[in-house]
């Protein structure tokens, strides 16, 4: 029960600390659009298992966003295991754009799934 309490005692704290560096999290599920300001990231994570050969290919505009990381956190320590991949985006120009995700084995032409998220990345204020 202890080791059950301070797990989620780890959790509220990564997304406390998420939240309050101004970095949203955005989960796979919402449809709807993304707004960050400019210099700010947010996080866009999606069930994934690399395992199987398929990952997640990003396709974005360079001019508005810039890939700050990516993560896997895999679901349970058994081997082939699914999980969140995730994927860290900078805001850096104001405007509006799109992310585009594309789950693929990397040597196939053809994809399973793909996400678009729009985005609006408004001026920092003052």
């Amino acid at each position: 029960m202890m080791r059950g309490l301070s797990l989620m005692g780890f959790v509220f704290l990564v997304l406390t600390l998420i939240l309050s560096s101004g970095c949203a999290l955005i989960e796979a599920g919402d449809d709807e659009t993304v707004t960050v300001e400019v210099g700010d990231s947010f996080i866009l994570s999606l069930d994934s298992n690399p395992t199987t050969g398929y990952s997640w290919e990003t396709q974005f505009d360079s001019s508005f966003l810039e890939l700050a990381g990516t993560t896997f956190e895999p679901s349970s320590p058994a081997i082939g295991a699914g999980g969140i991949e995730s994927f860290e985006f900078l805001a850096l120009e104001g405007g509006d754009t799109e992310v585009t995700m594309v789950y693929k084995r990397s040597w196939e032409g053809d994809y399973l799934e793909i996400r678009v998220f729009s985005v609006r990345i408004t001026e920092a204020e003052l």
